[in-house]
């Protein structure tokens, strides 16, 4: 950066892995989102008047126009769209410093490192309970105690909605709005794959899960470019890749 200035980010950053259950392996063409929620994957190999019929792995679907939310290609082996808006950080941060005087420059710079901790504050608290509720579930249904299972599933969006709703209120610069929206992205993502539990749906169940990780690349990735930038050391950098490439390789072994 021009400015010669002390970037130094006080935070911390630790391992958010998602607890995710093994899926069998699928390379699809396209994807109808449905006004529901509900995803399907596969080849759309007819369109009518007013209607589509798509070939996924579980069968054959005819889908009315008006059901459907969205369509178009599915993400392929290794694809994400989650990460390709092609954010310059170092470009963010430079045109920040510049506008800024030293003290407002050094005042930024630890408000970055409050947002952070917040955010992962965040996020160990919805893989917390994210955590414990897939053990009590695992525990109910292996007693076939199925409406126990349920309600420790439904108690669970609860808890995970309510951290939402404090995340949201996290003051964002606008240099972190794509992070940031990353990480509502992951967050929101295991909501939906809880919910999509309780209502039996697998194959959306599956969607979610592996969507809720794609995202949560992303903004690690994401993060690491500010963390290089404003807090340089070999060790963090090597430390933070290992965490990354954990994850992906999750992603390739479970959904691909």
């Amino acid at each position: 950066m021009h400015r010669n200035k002390s970037l130094r980010l006080a935070g911390c950053f630790f391992s958010f892995l998602l607890i995710c259950l093994v899926c069998p392996s699928s390379v699809t063409a396209e994807m109808v989102v449905l006004k529901s929620g509900r995803t399907l994957e596969g080849q759309v190999f007819e369109k009518g008047d007013g209607y589509v019929k798509i070939q996924t792995d579980t069968g054959t679907f005819k889908v009315k126009e008006k059901q459907i939310e969205r369509m178009g290609e599915s993400l392929a082996d290794g694809e994400s769209s989650f990460g390709d808006d092609d954010v310059d950080v170092e470009a963010l941060l430079e045109e920040v410093a510049e506008k800024l005087s030293d003290q407002e420059w050094k005042e930024r710079m630890e408000a970055y490192g409050e947002y952070f901790k917040a955010v992962f504050r965040f996020q160990d608290q919805y893989m917390n309970i994210r955590r414990t509720s897939v053990d009590g579930i695992n525990k109910a249904m292996a007693k076939k105690k199925t409406s126990e299972a349920f309600a420790i599933g439904r108690k669970c969006i609860g808890q995970m909605m309510y951290v939402q709703q404090e995340f949201n209120k996290l003051e964002v610069f606008p240099e972190l709005s794509s992070y940031h929206e990353k990480v509502a992205e992951a967050l929101n993502f295991v909501i939906k794959s809880m919910k999509a539990w309780l209502v039996g749906d697998q194959h959306i169940y599956y969607r979610y899960n592996k969507d809720s990780i794609k995202a949560m690349i992303a903004s690690m990735e994401q993060y690491a470019e500010f963390a290089r930038i404003l807090w340089v050391g070999e060790r963090q950098d090597f430390y933070m890749d290992k965490r990354i490439d954990a994850l992906k390789k999750m992603l390739v072994e479970k959904y691909y």
